[in-house]
């Protein structure tokens, strides 16, 4: 009896283990797809200040500028109130550098279907000018206008420079995507699959 009583309780502790390990593994996975996430990804080419697309799926055409309206209007009143504060800009437009040339943004800005444009920010704002009301905040006539869009977009397409920039991305969901240090030590250790989802 006492033998039978020890082998259920051990079977019990194994069970809870098991069980601890699998919970441990998917928290894992979903924290890499789960919203927020940050996007870690390596690009073929060098597009650091060039403005992002969102492309359809099959890549042939651009359905939206890839950022957050509120970040574009920021970086428009920079521009429009000329102040040369490069650090601010910065901050404000450019991914986060991580090692071995990998970059960090925010999935809003960011996803496997992102293409670049032959344009800065800057270039954007000074050659569509009417994205932007006086007063530096966006021009929600034109913006909610869908022949309007539809025809920026067009427009935008032709200036699409590569439709497969990344060589390799990951969606890093928390706390993995706002731990710098920690990210950089998986891309060291080649292992960013490990905790991250991997996309590209």
């Amino acid at each position: 009896m006492k033998k039978r009583y020890w082998f259920l309780i051990i079977l019990g502790i194994l069970v809870l283990i098991a069980l601890s390990i699998f919970v441990l593994k998917n928290s894992n996975n979903k924290s890499a797809t789960s919203y927020p996430y940050m996007v870690v990804y390596k690009t073929n080419g060098d597009y650091y200040n060039l403005v992002p697309v969102s492309l359809s799926e099959d890549e042939s055409k651009v359905i939206t500028l890839q950022t957050n309206i509120k970040y574009l209007a920021n970086v428009y009143n920079i521009y429009s109130k000329n102040i040369n504060d490069s650090s601010k800009f910065d901050k404000l437009i450019a991914p986060e550098n991580l090692s071995n040339n990998y970059f960090l943004r925010d999935y809003l800005f960011m996803s496997e279907h992102t293409a670049f444009l032959n344009m800065t920010y800057e270039e954007l704002i000074h050659t569509y000018p009417d994205l932007f009301s006086s007063d530096g905040n966006l021009n929600w006539d034109n913006i909610q206008n869908e022949a309007y869009m539809n025809n920026l977009y067009e427009e935008l397409n032709n200036k699409v420079i590569n439709r497969e920039p990344f060589s390799e991305m990951y969606y890093c969901g928390y706390p993995y995507g706002s731990d710098y240090n920690l990210l950089n030590q998986y891309i060291g250790n080649n292992s960013l699959s490990s905790i991250c989802a991997k996309k590209i």
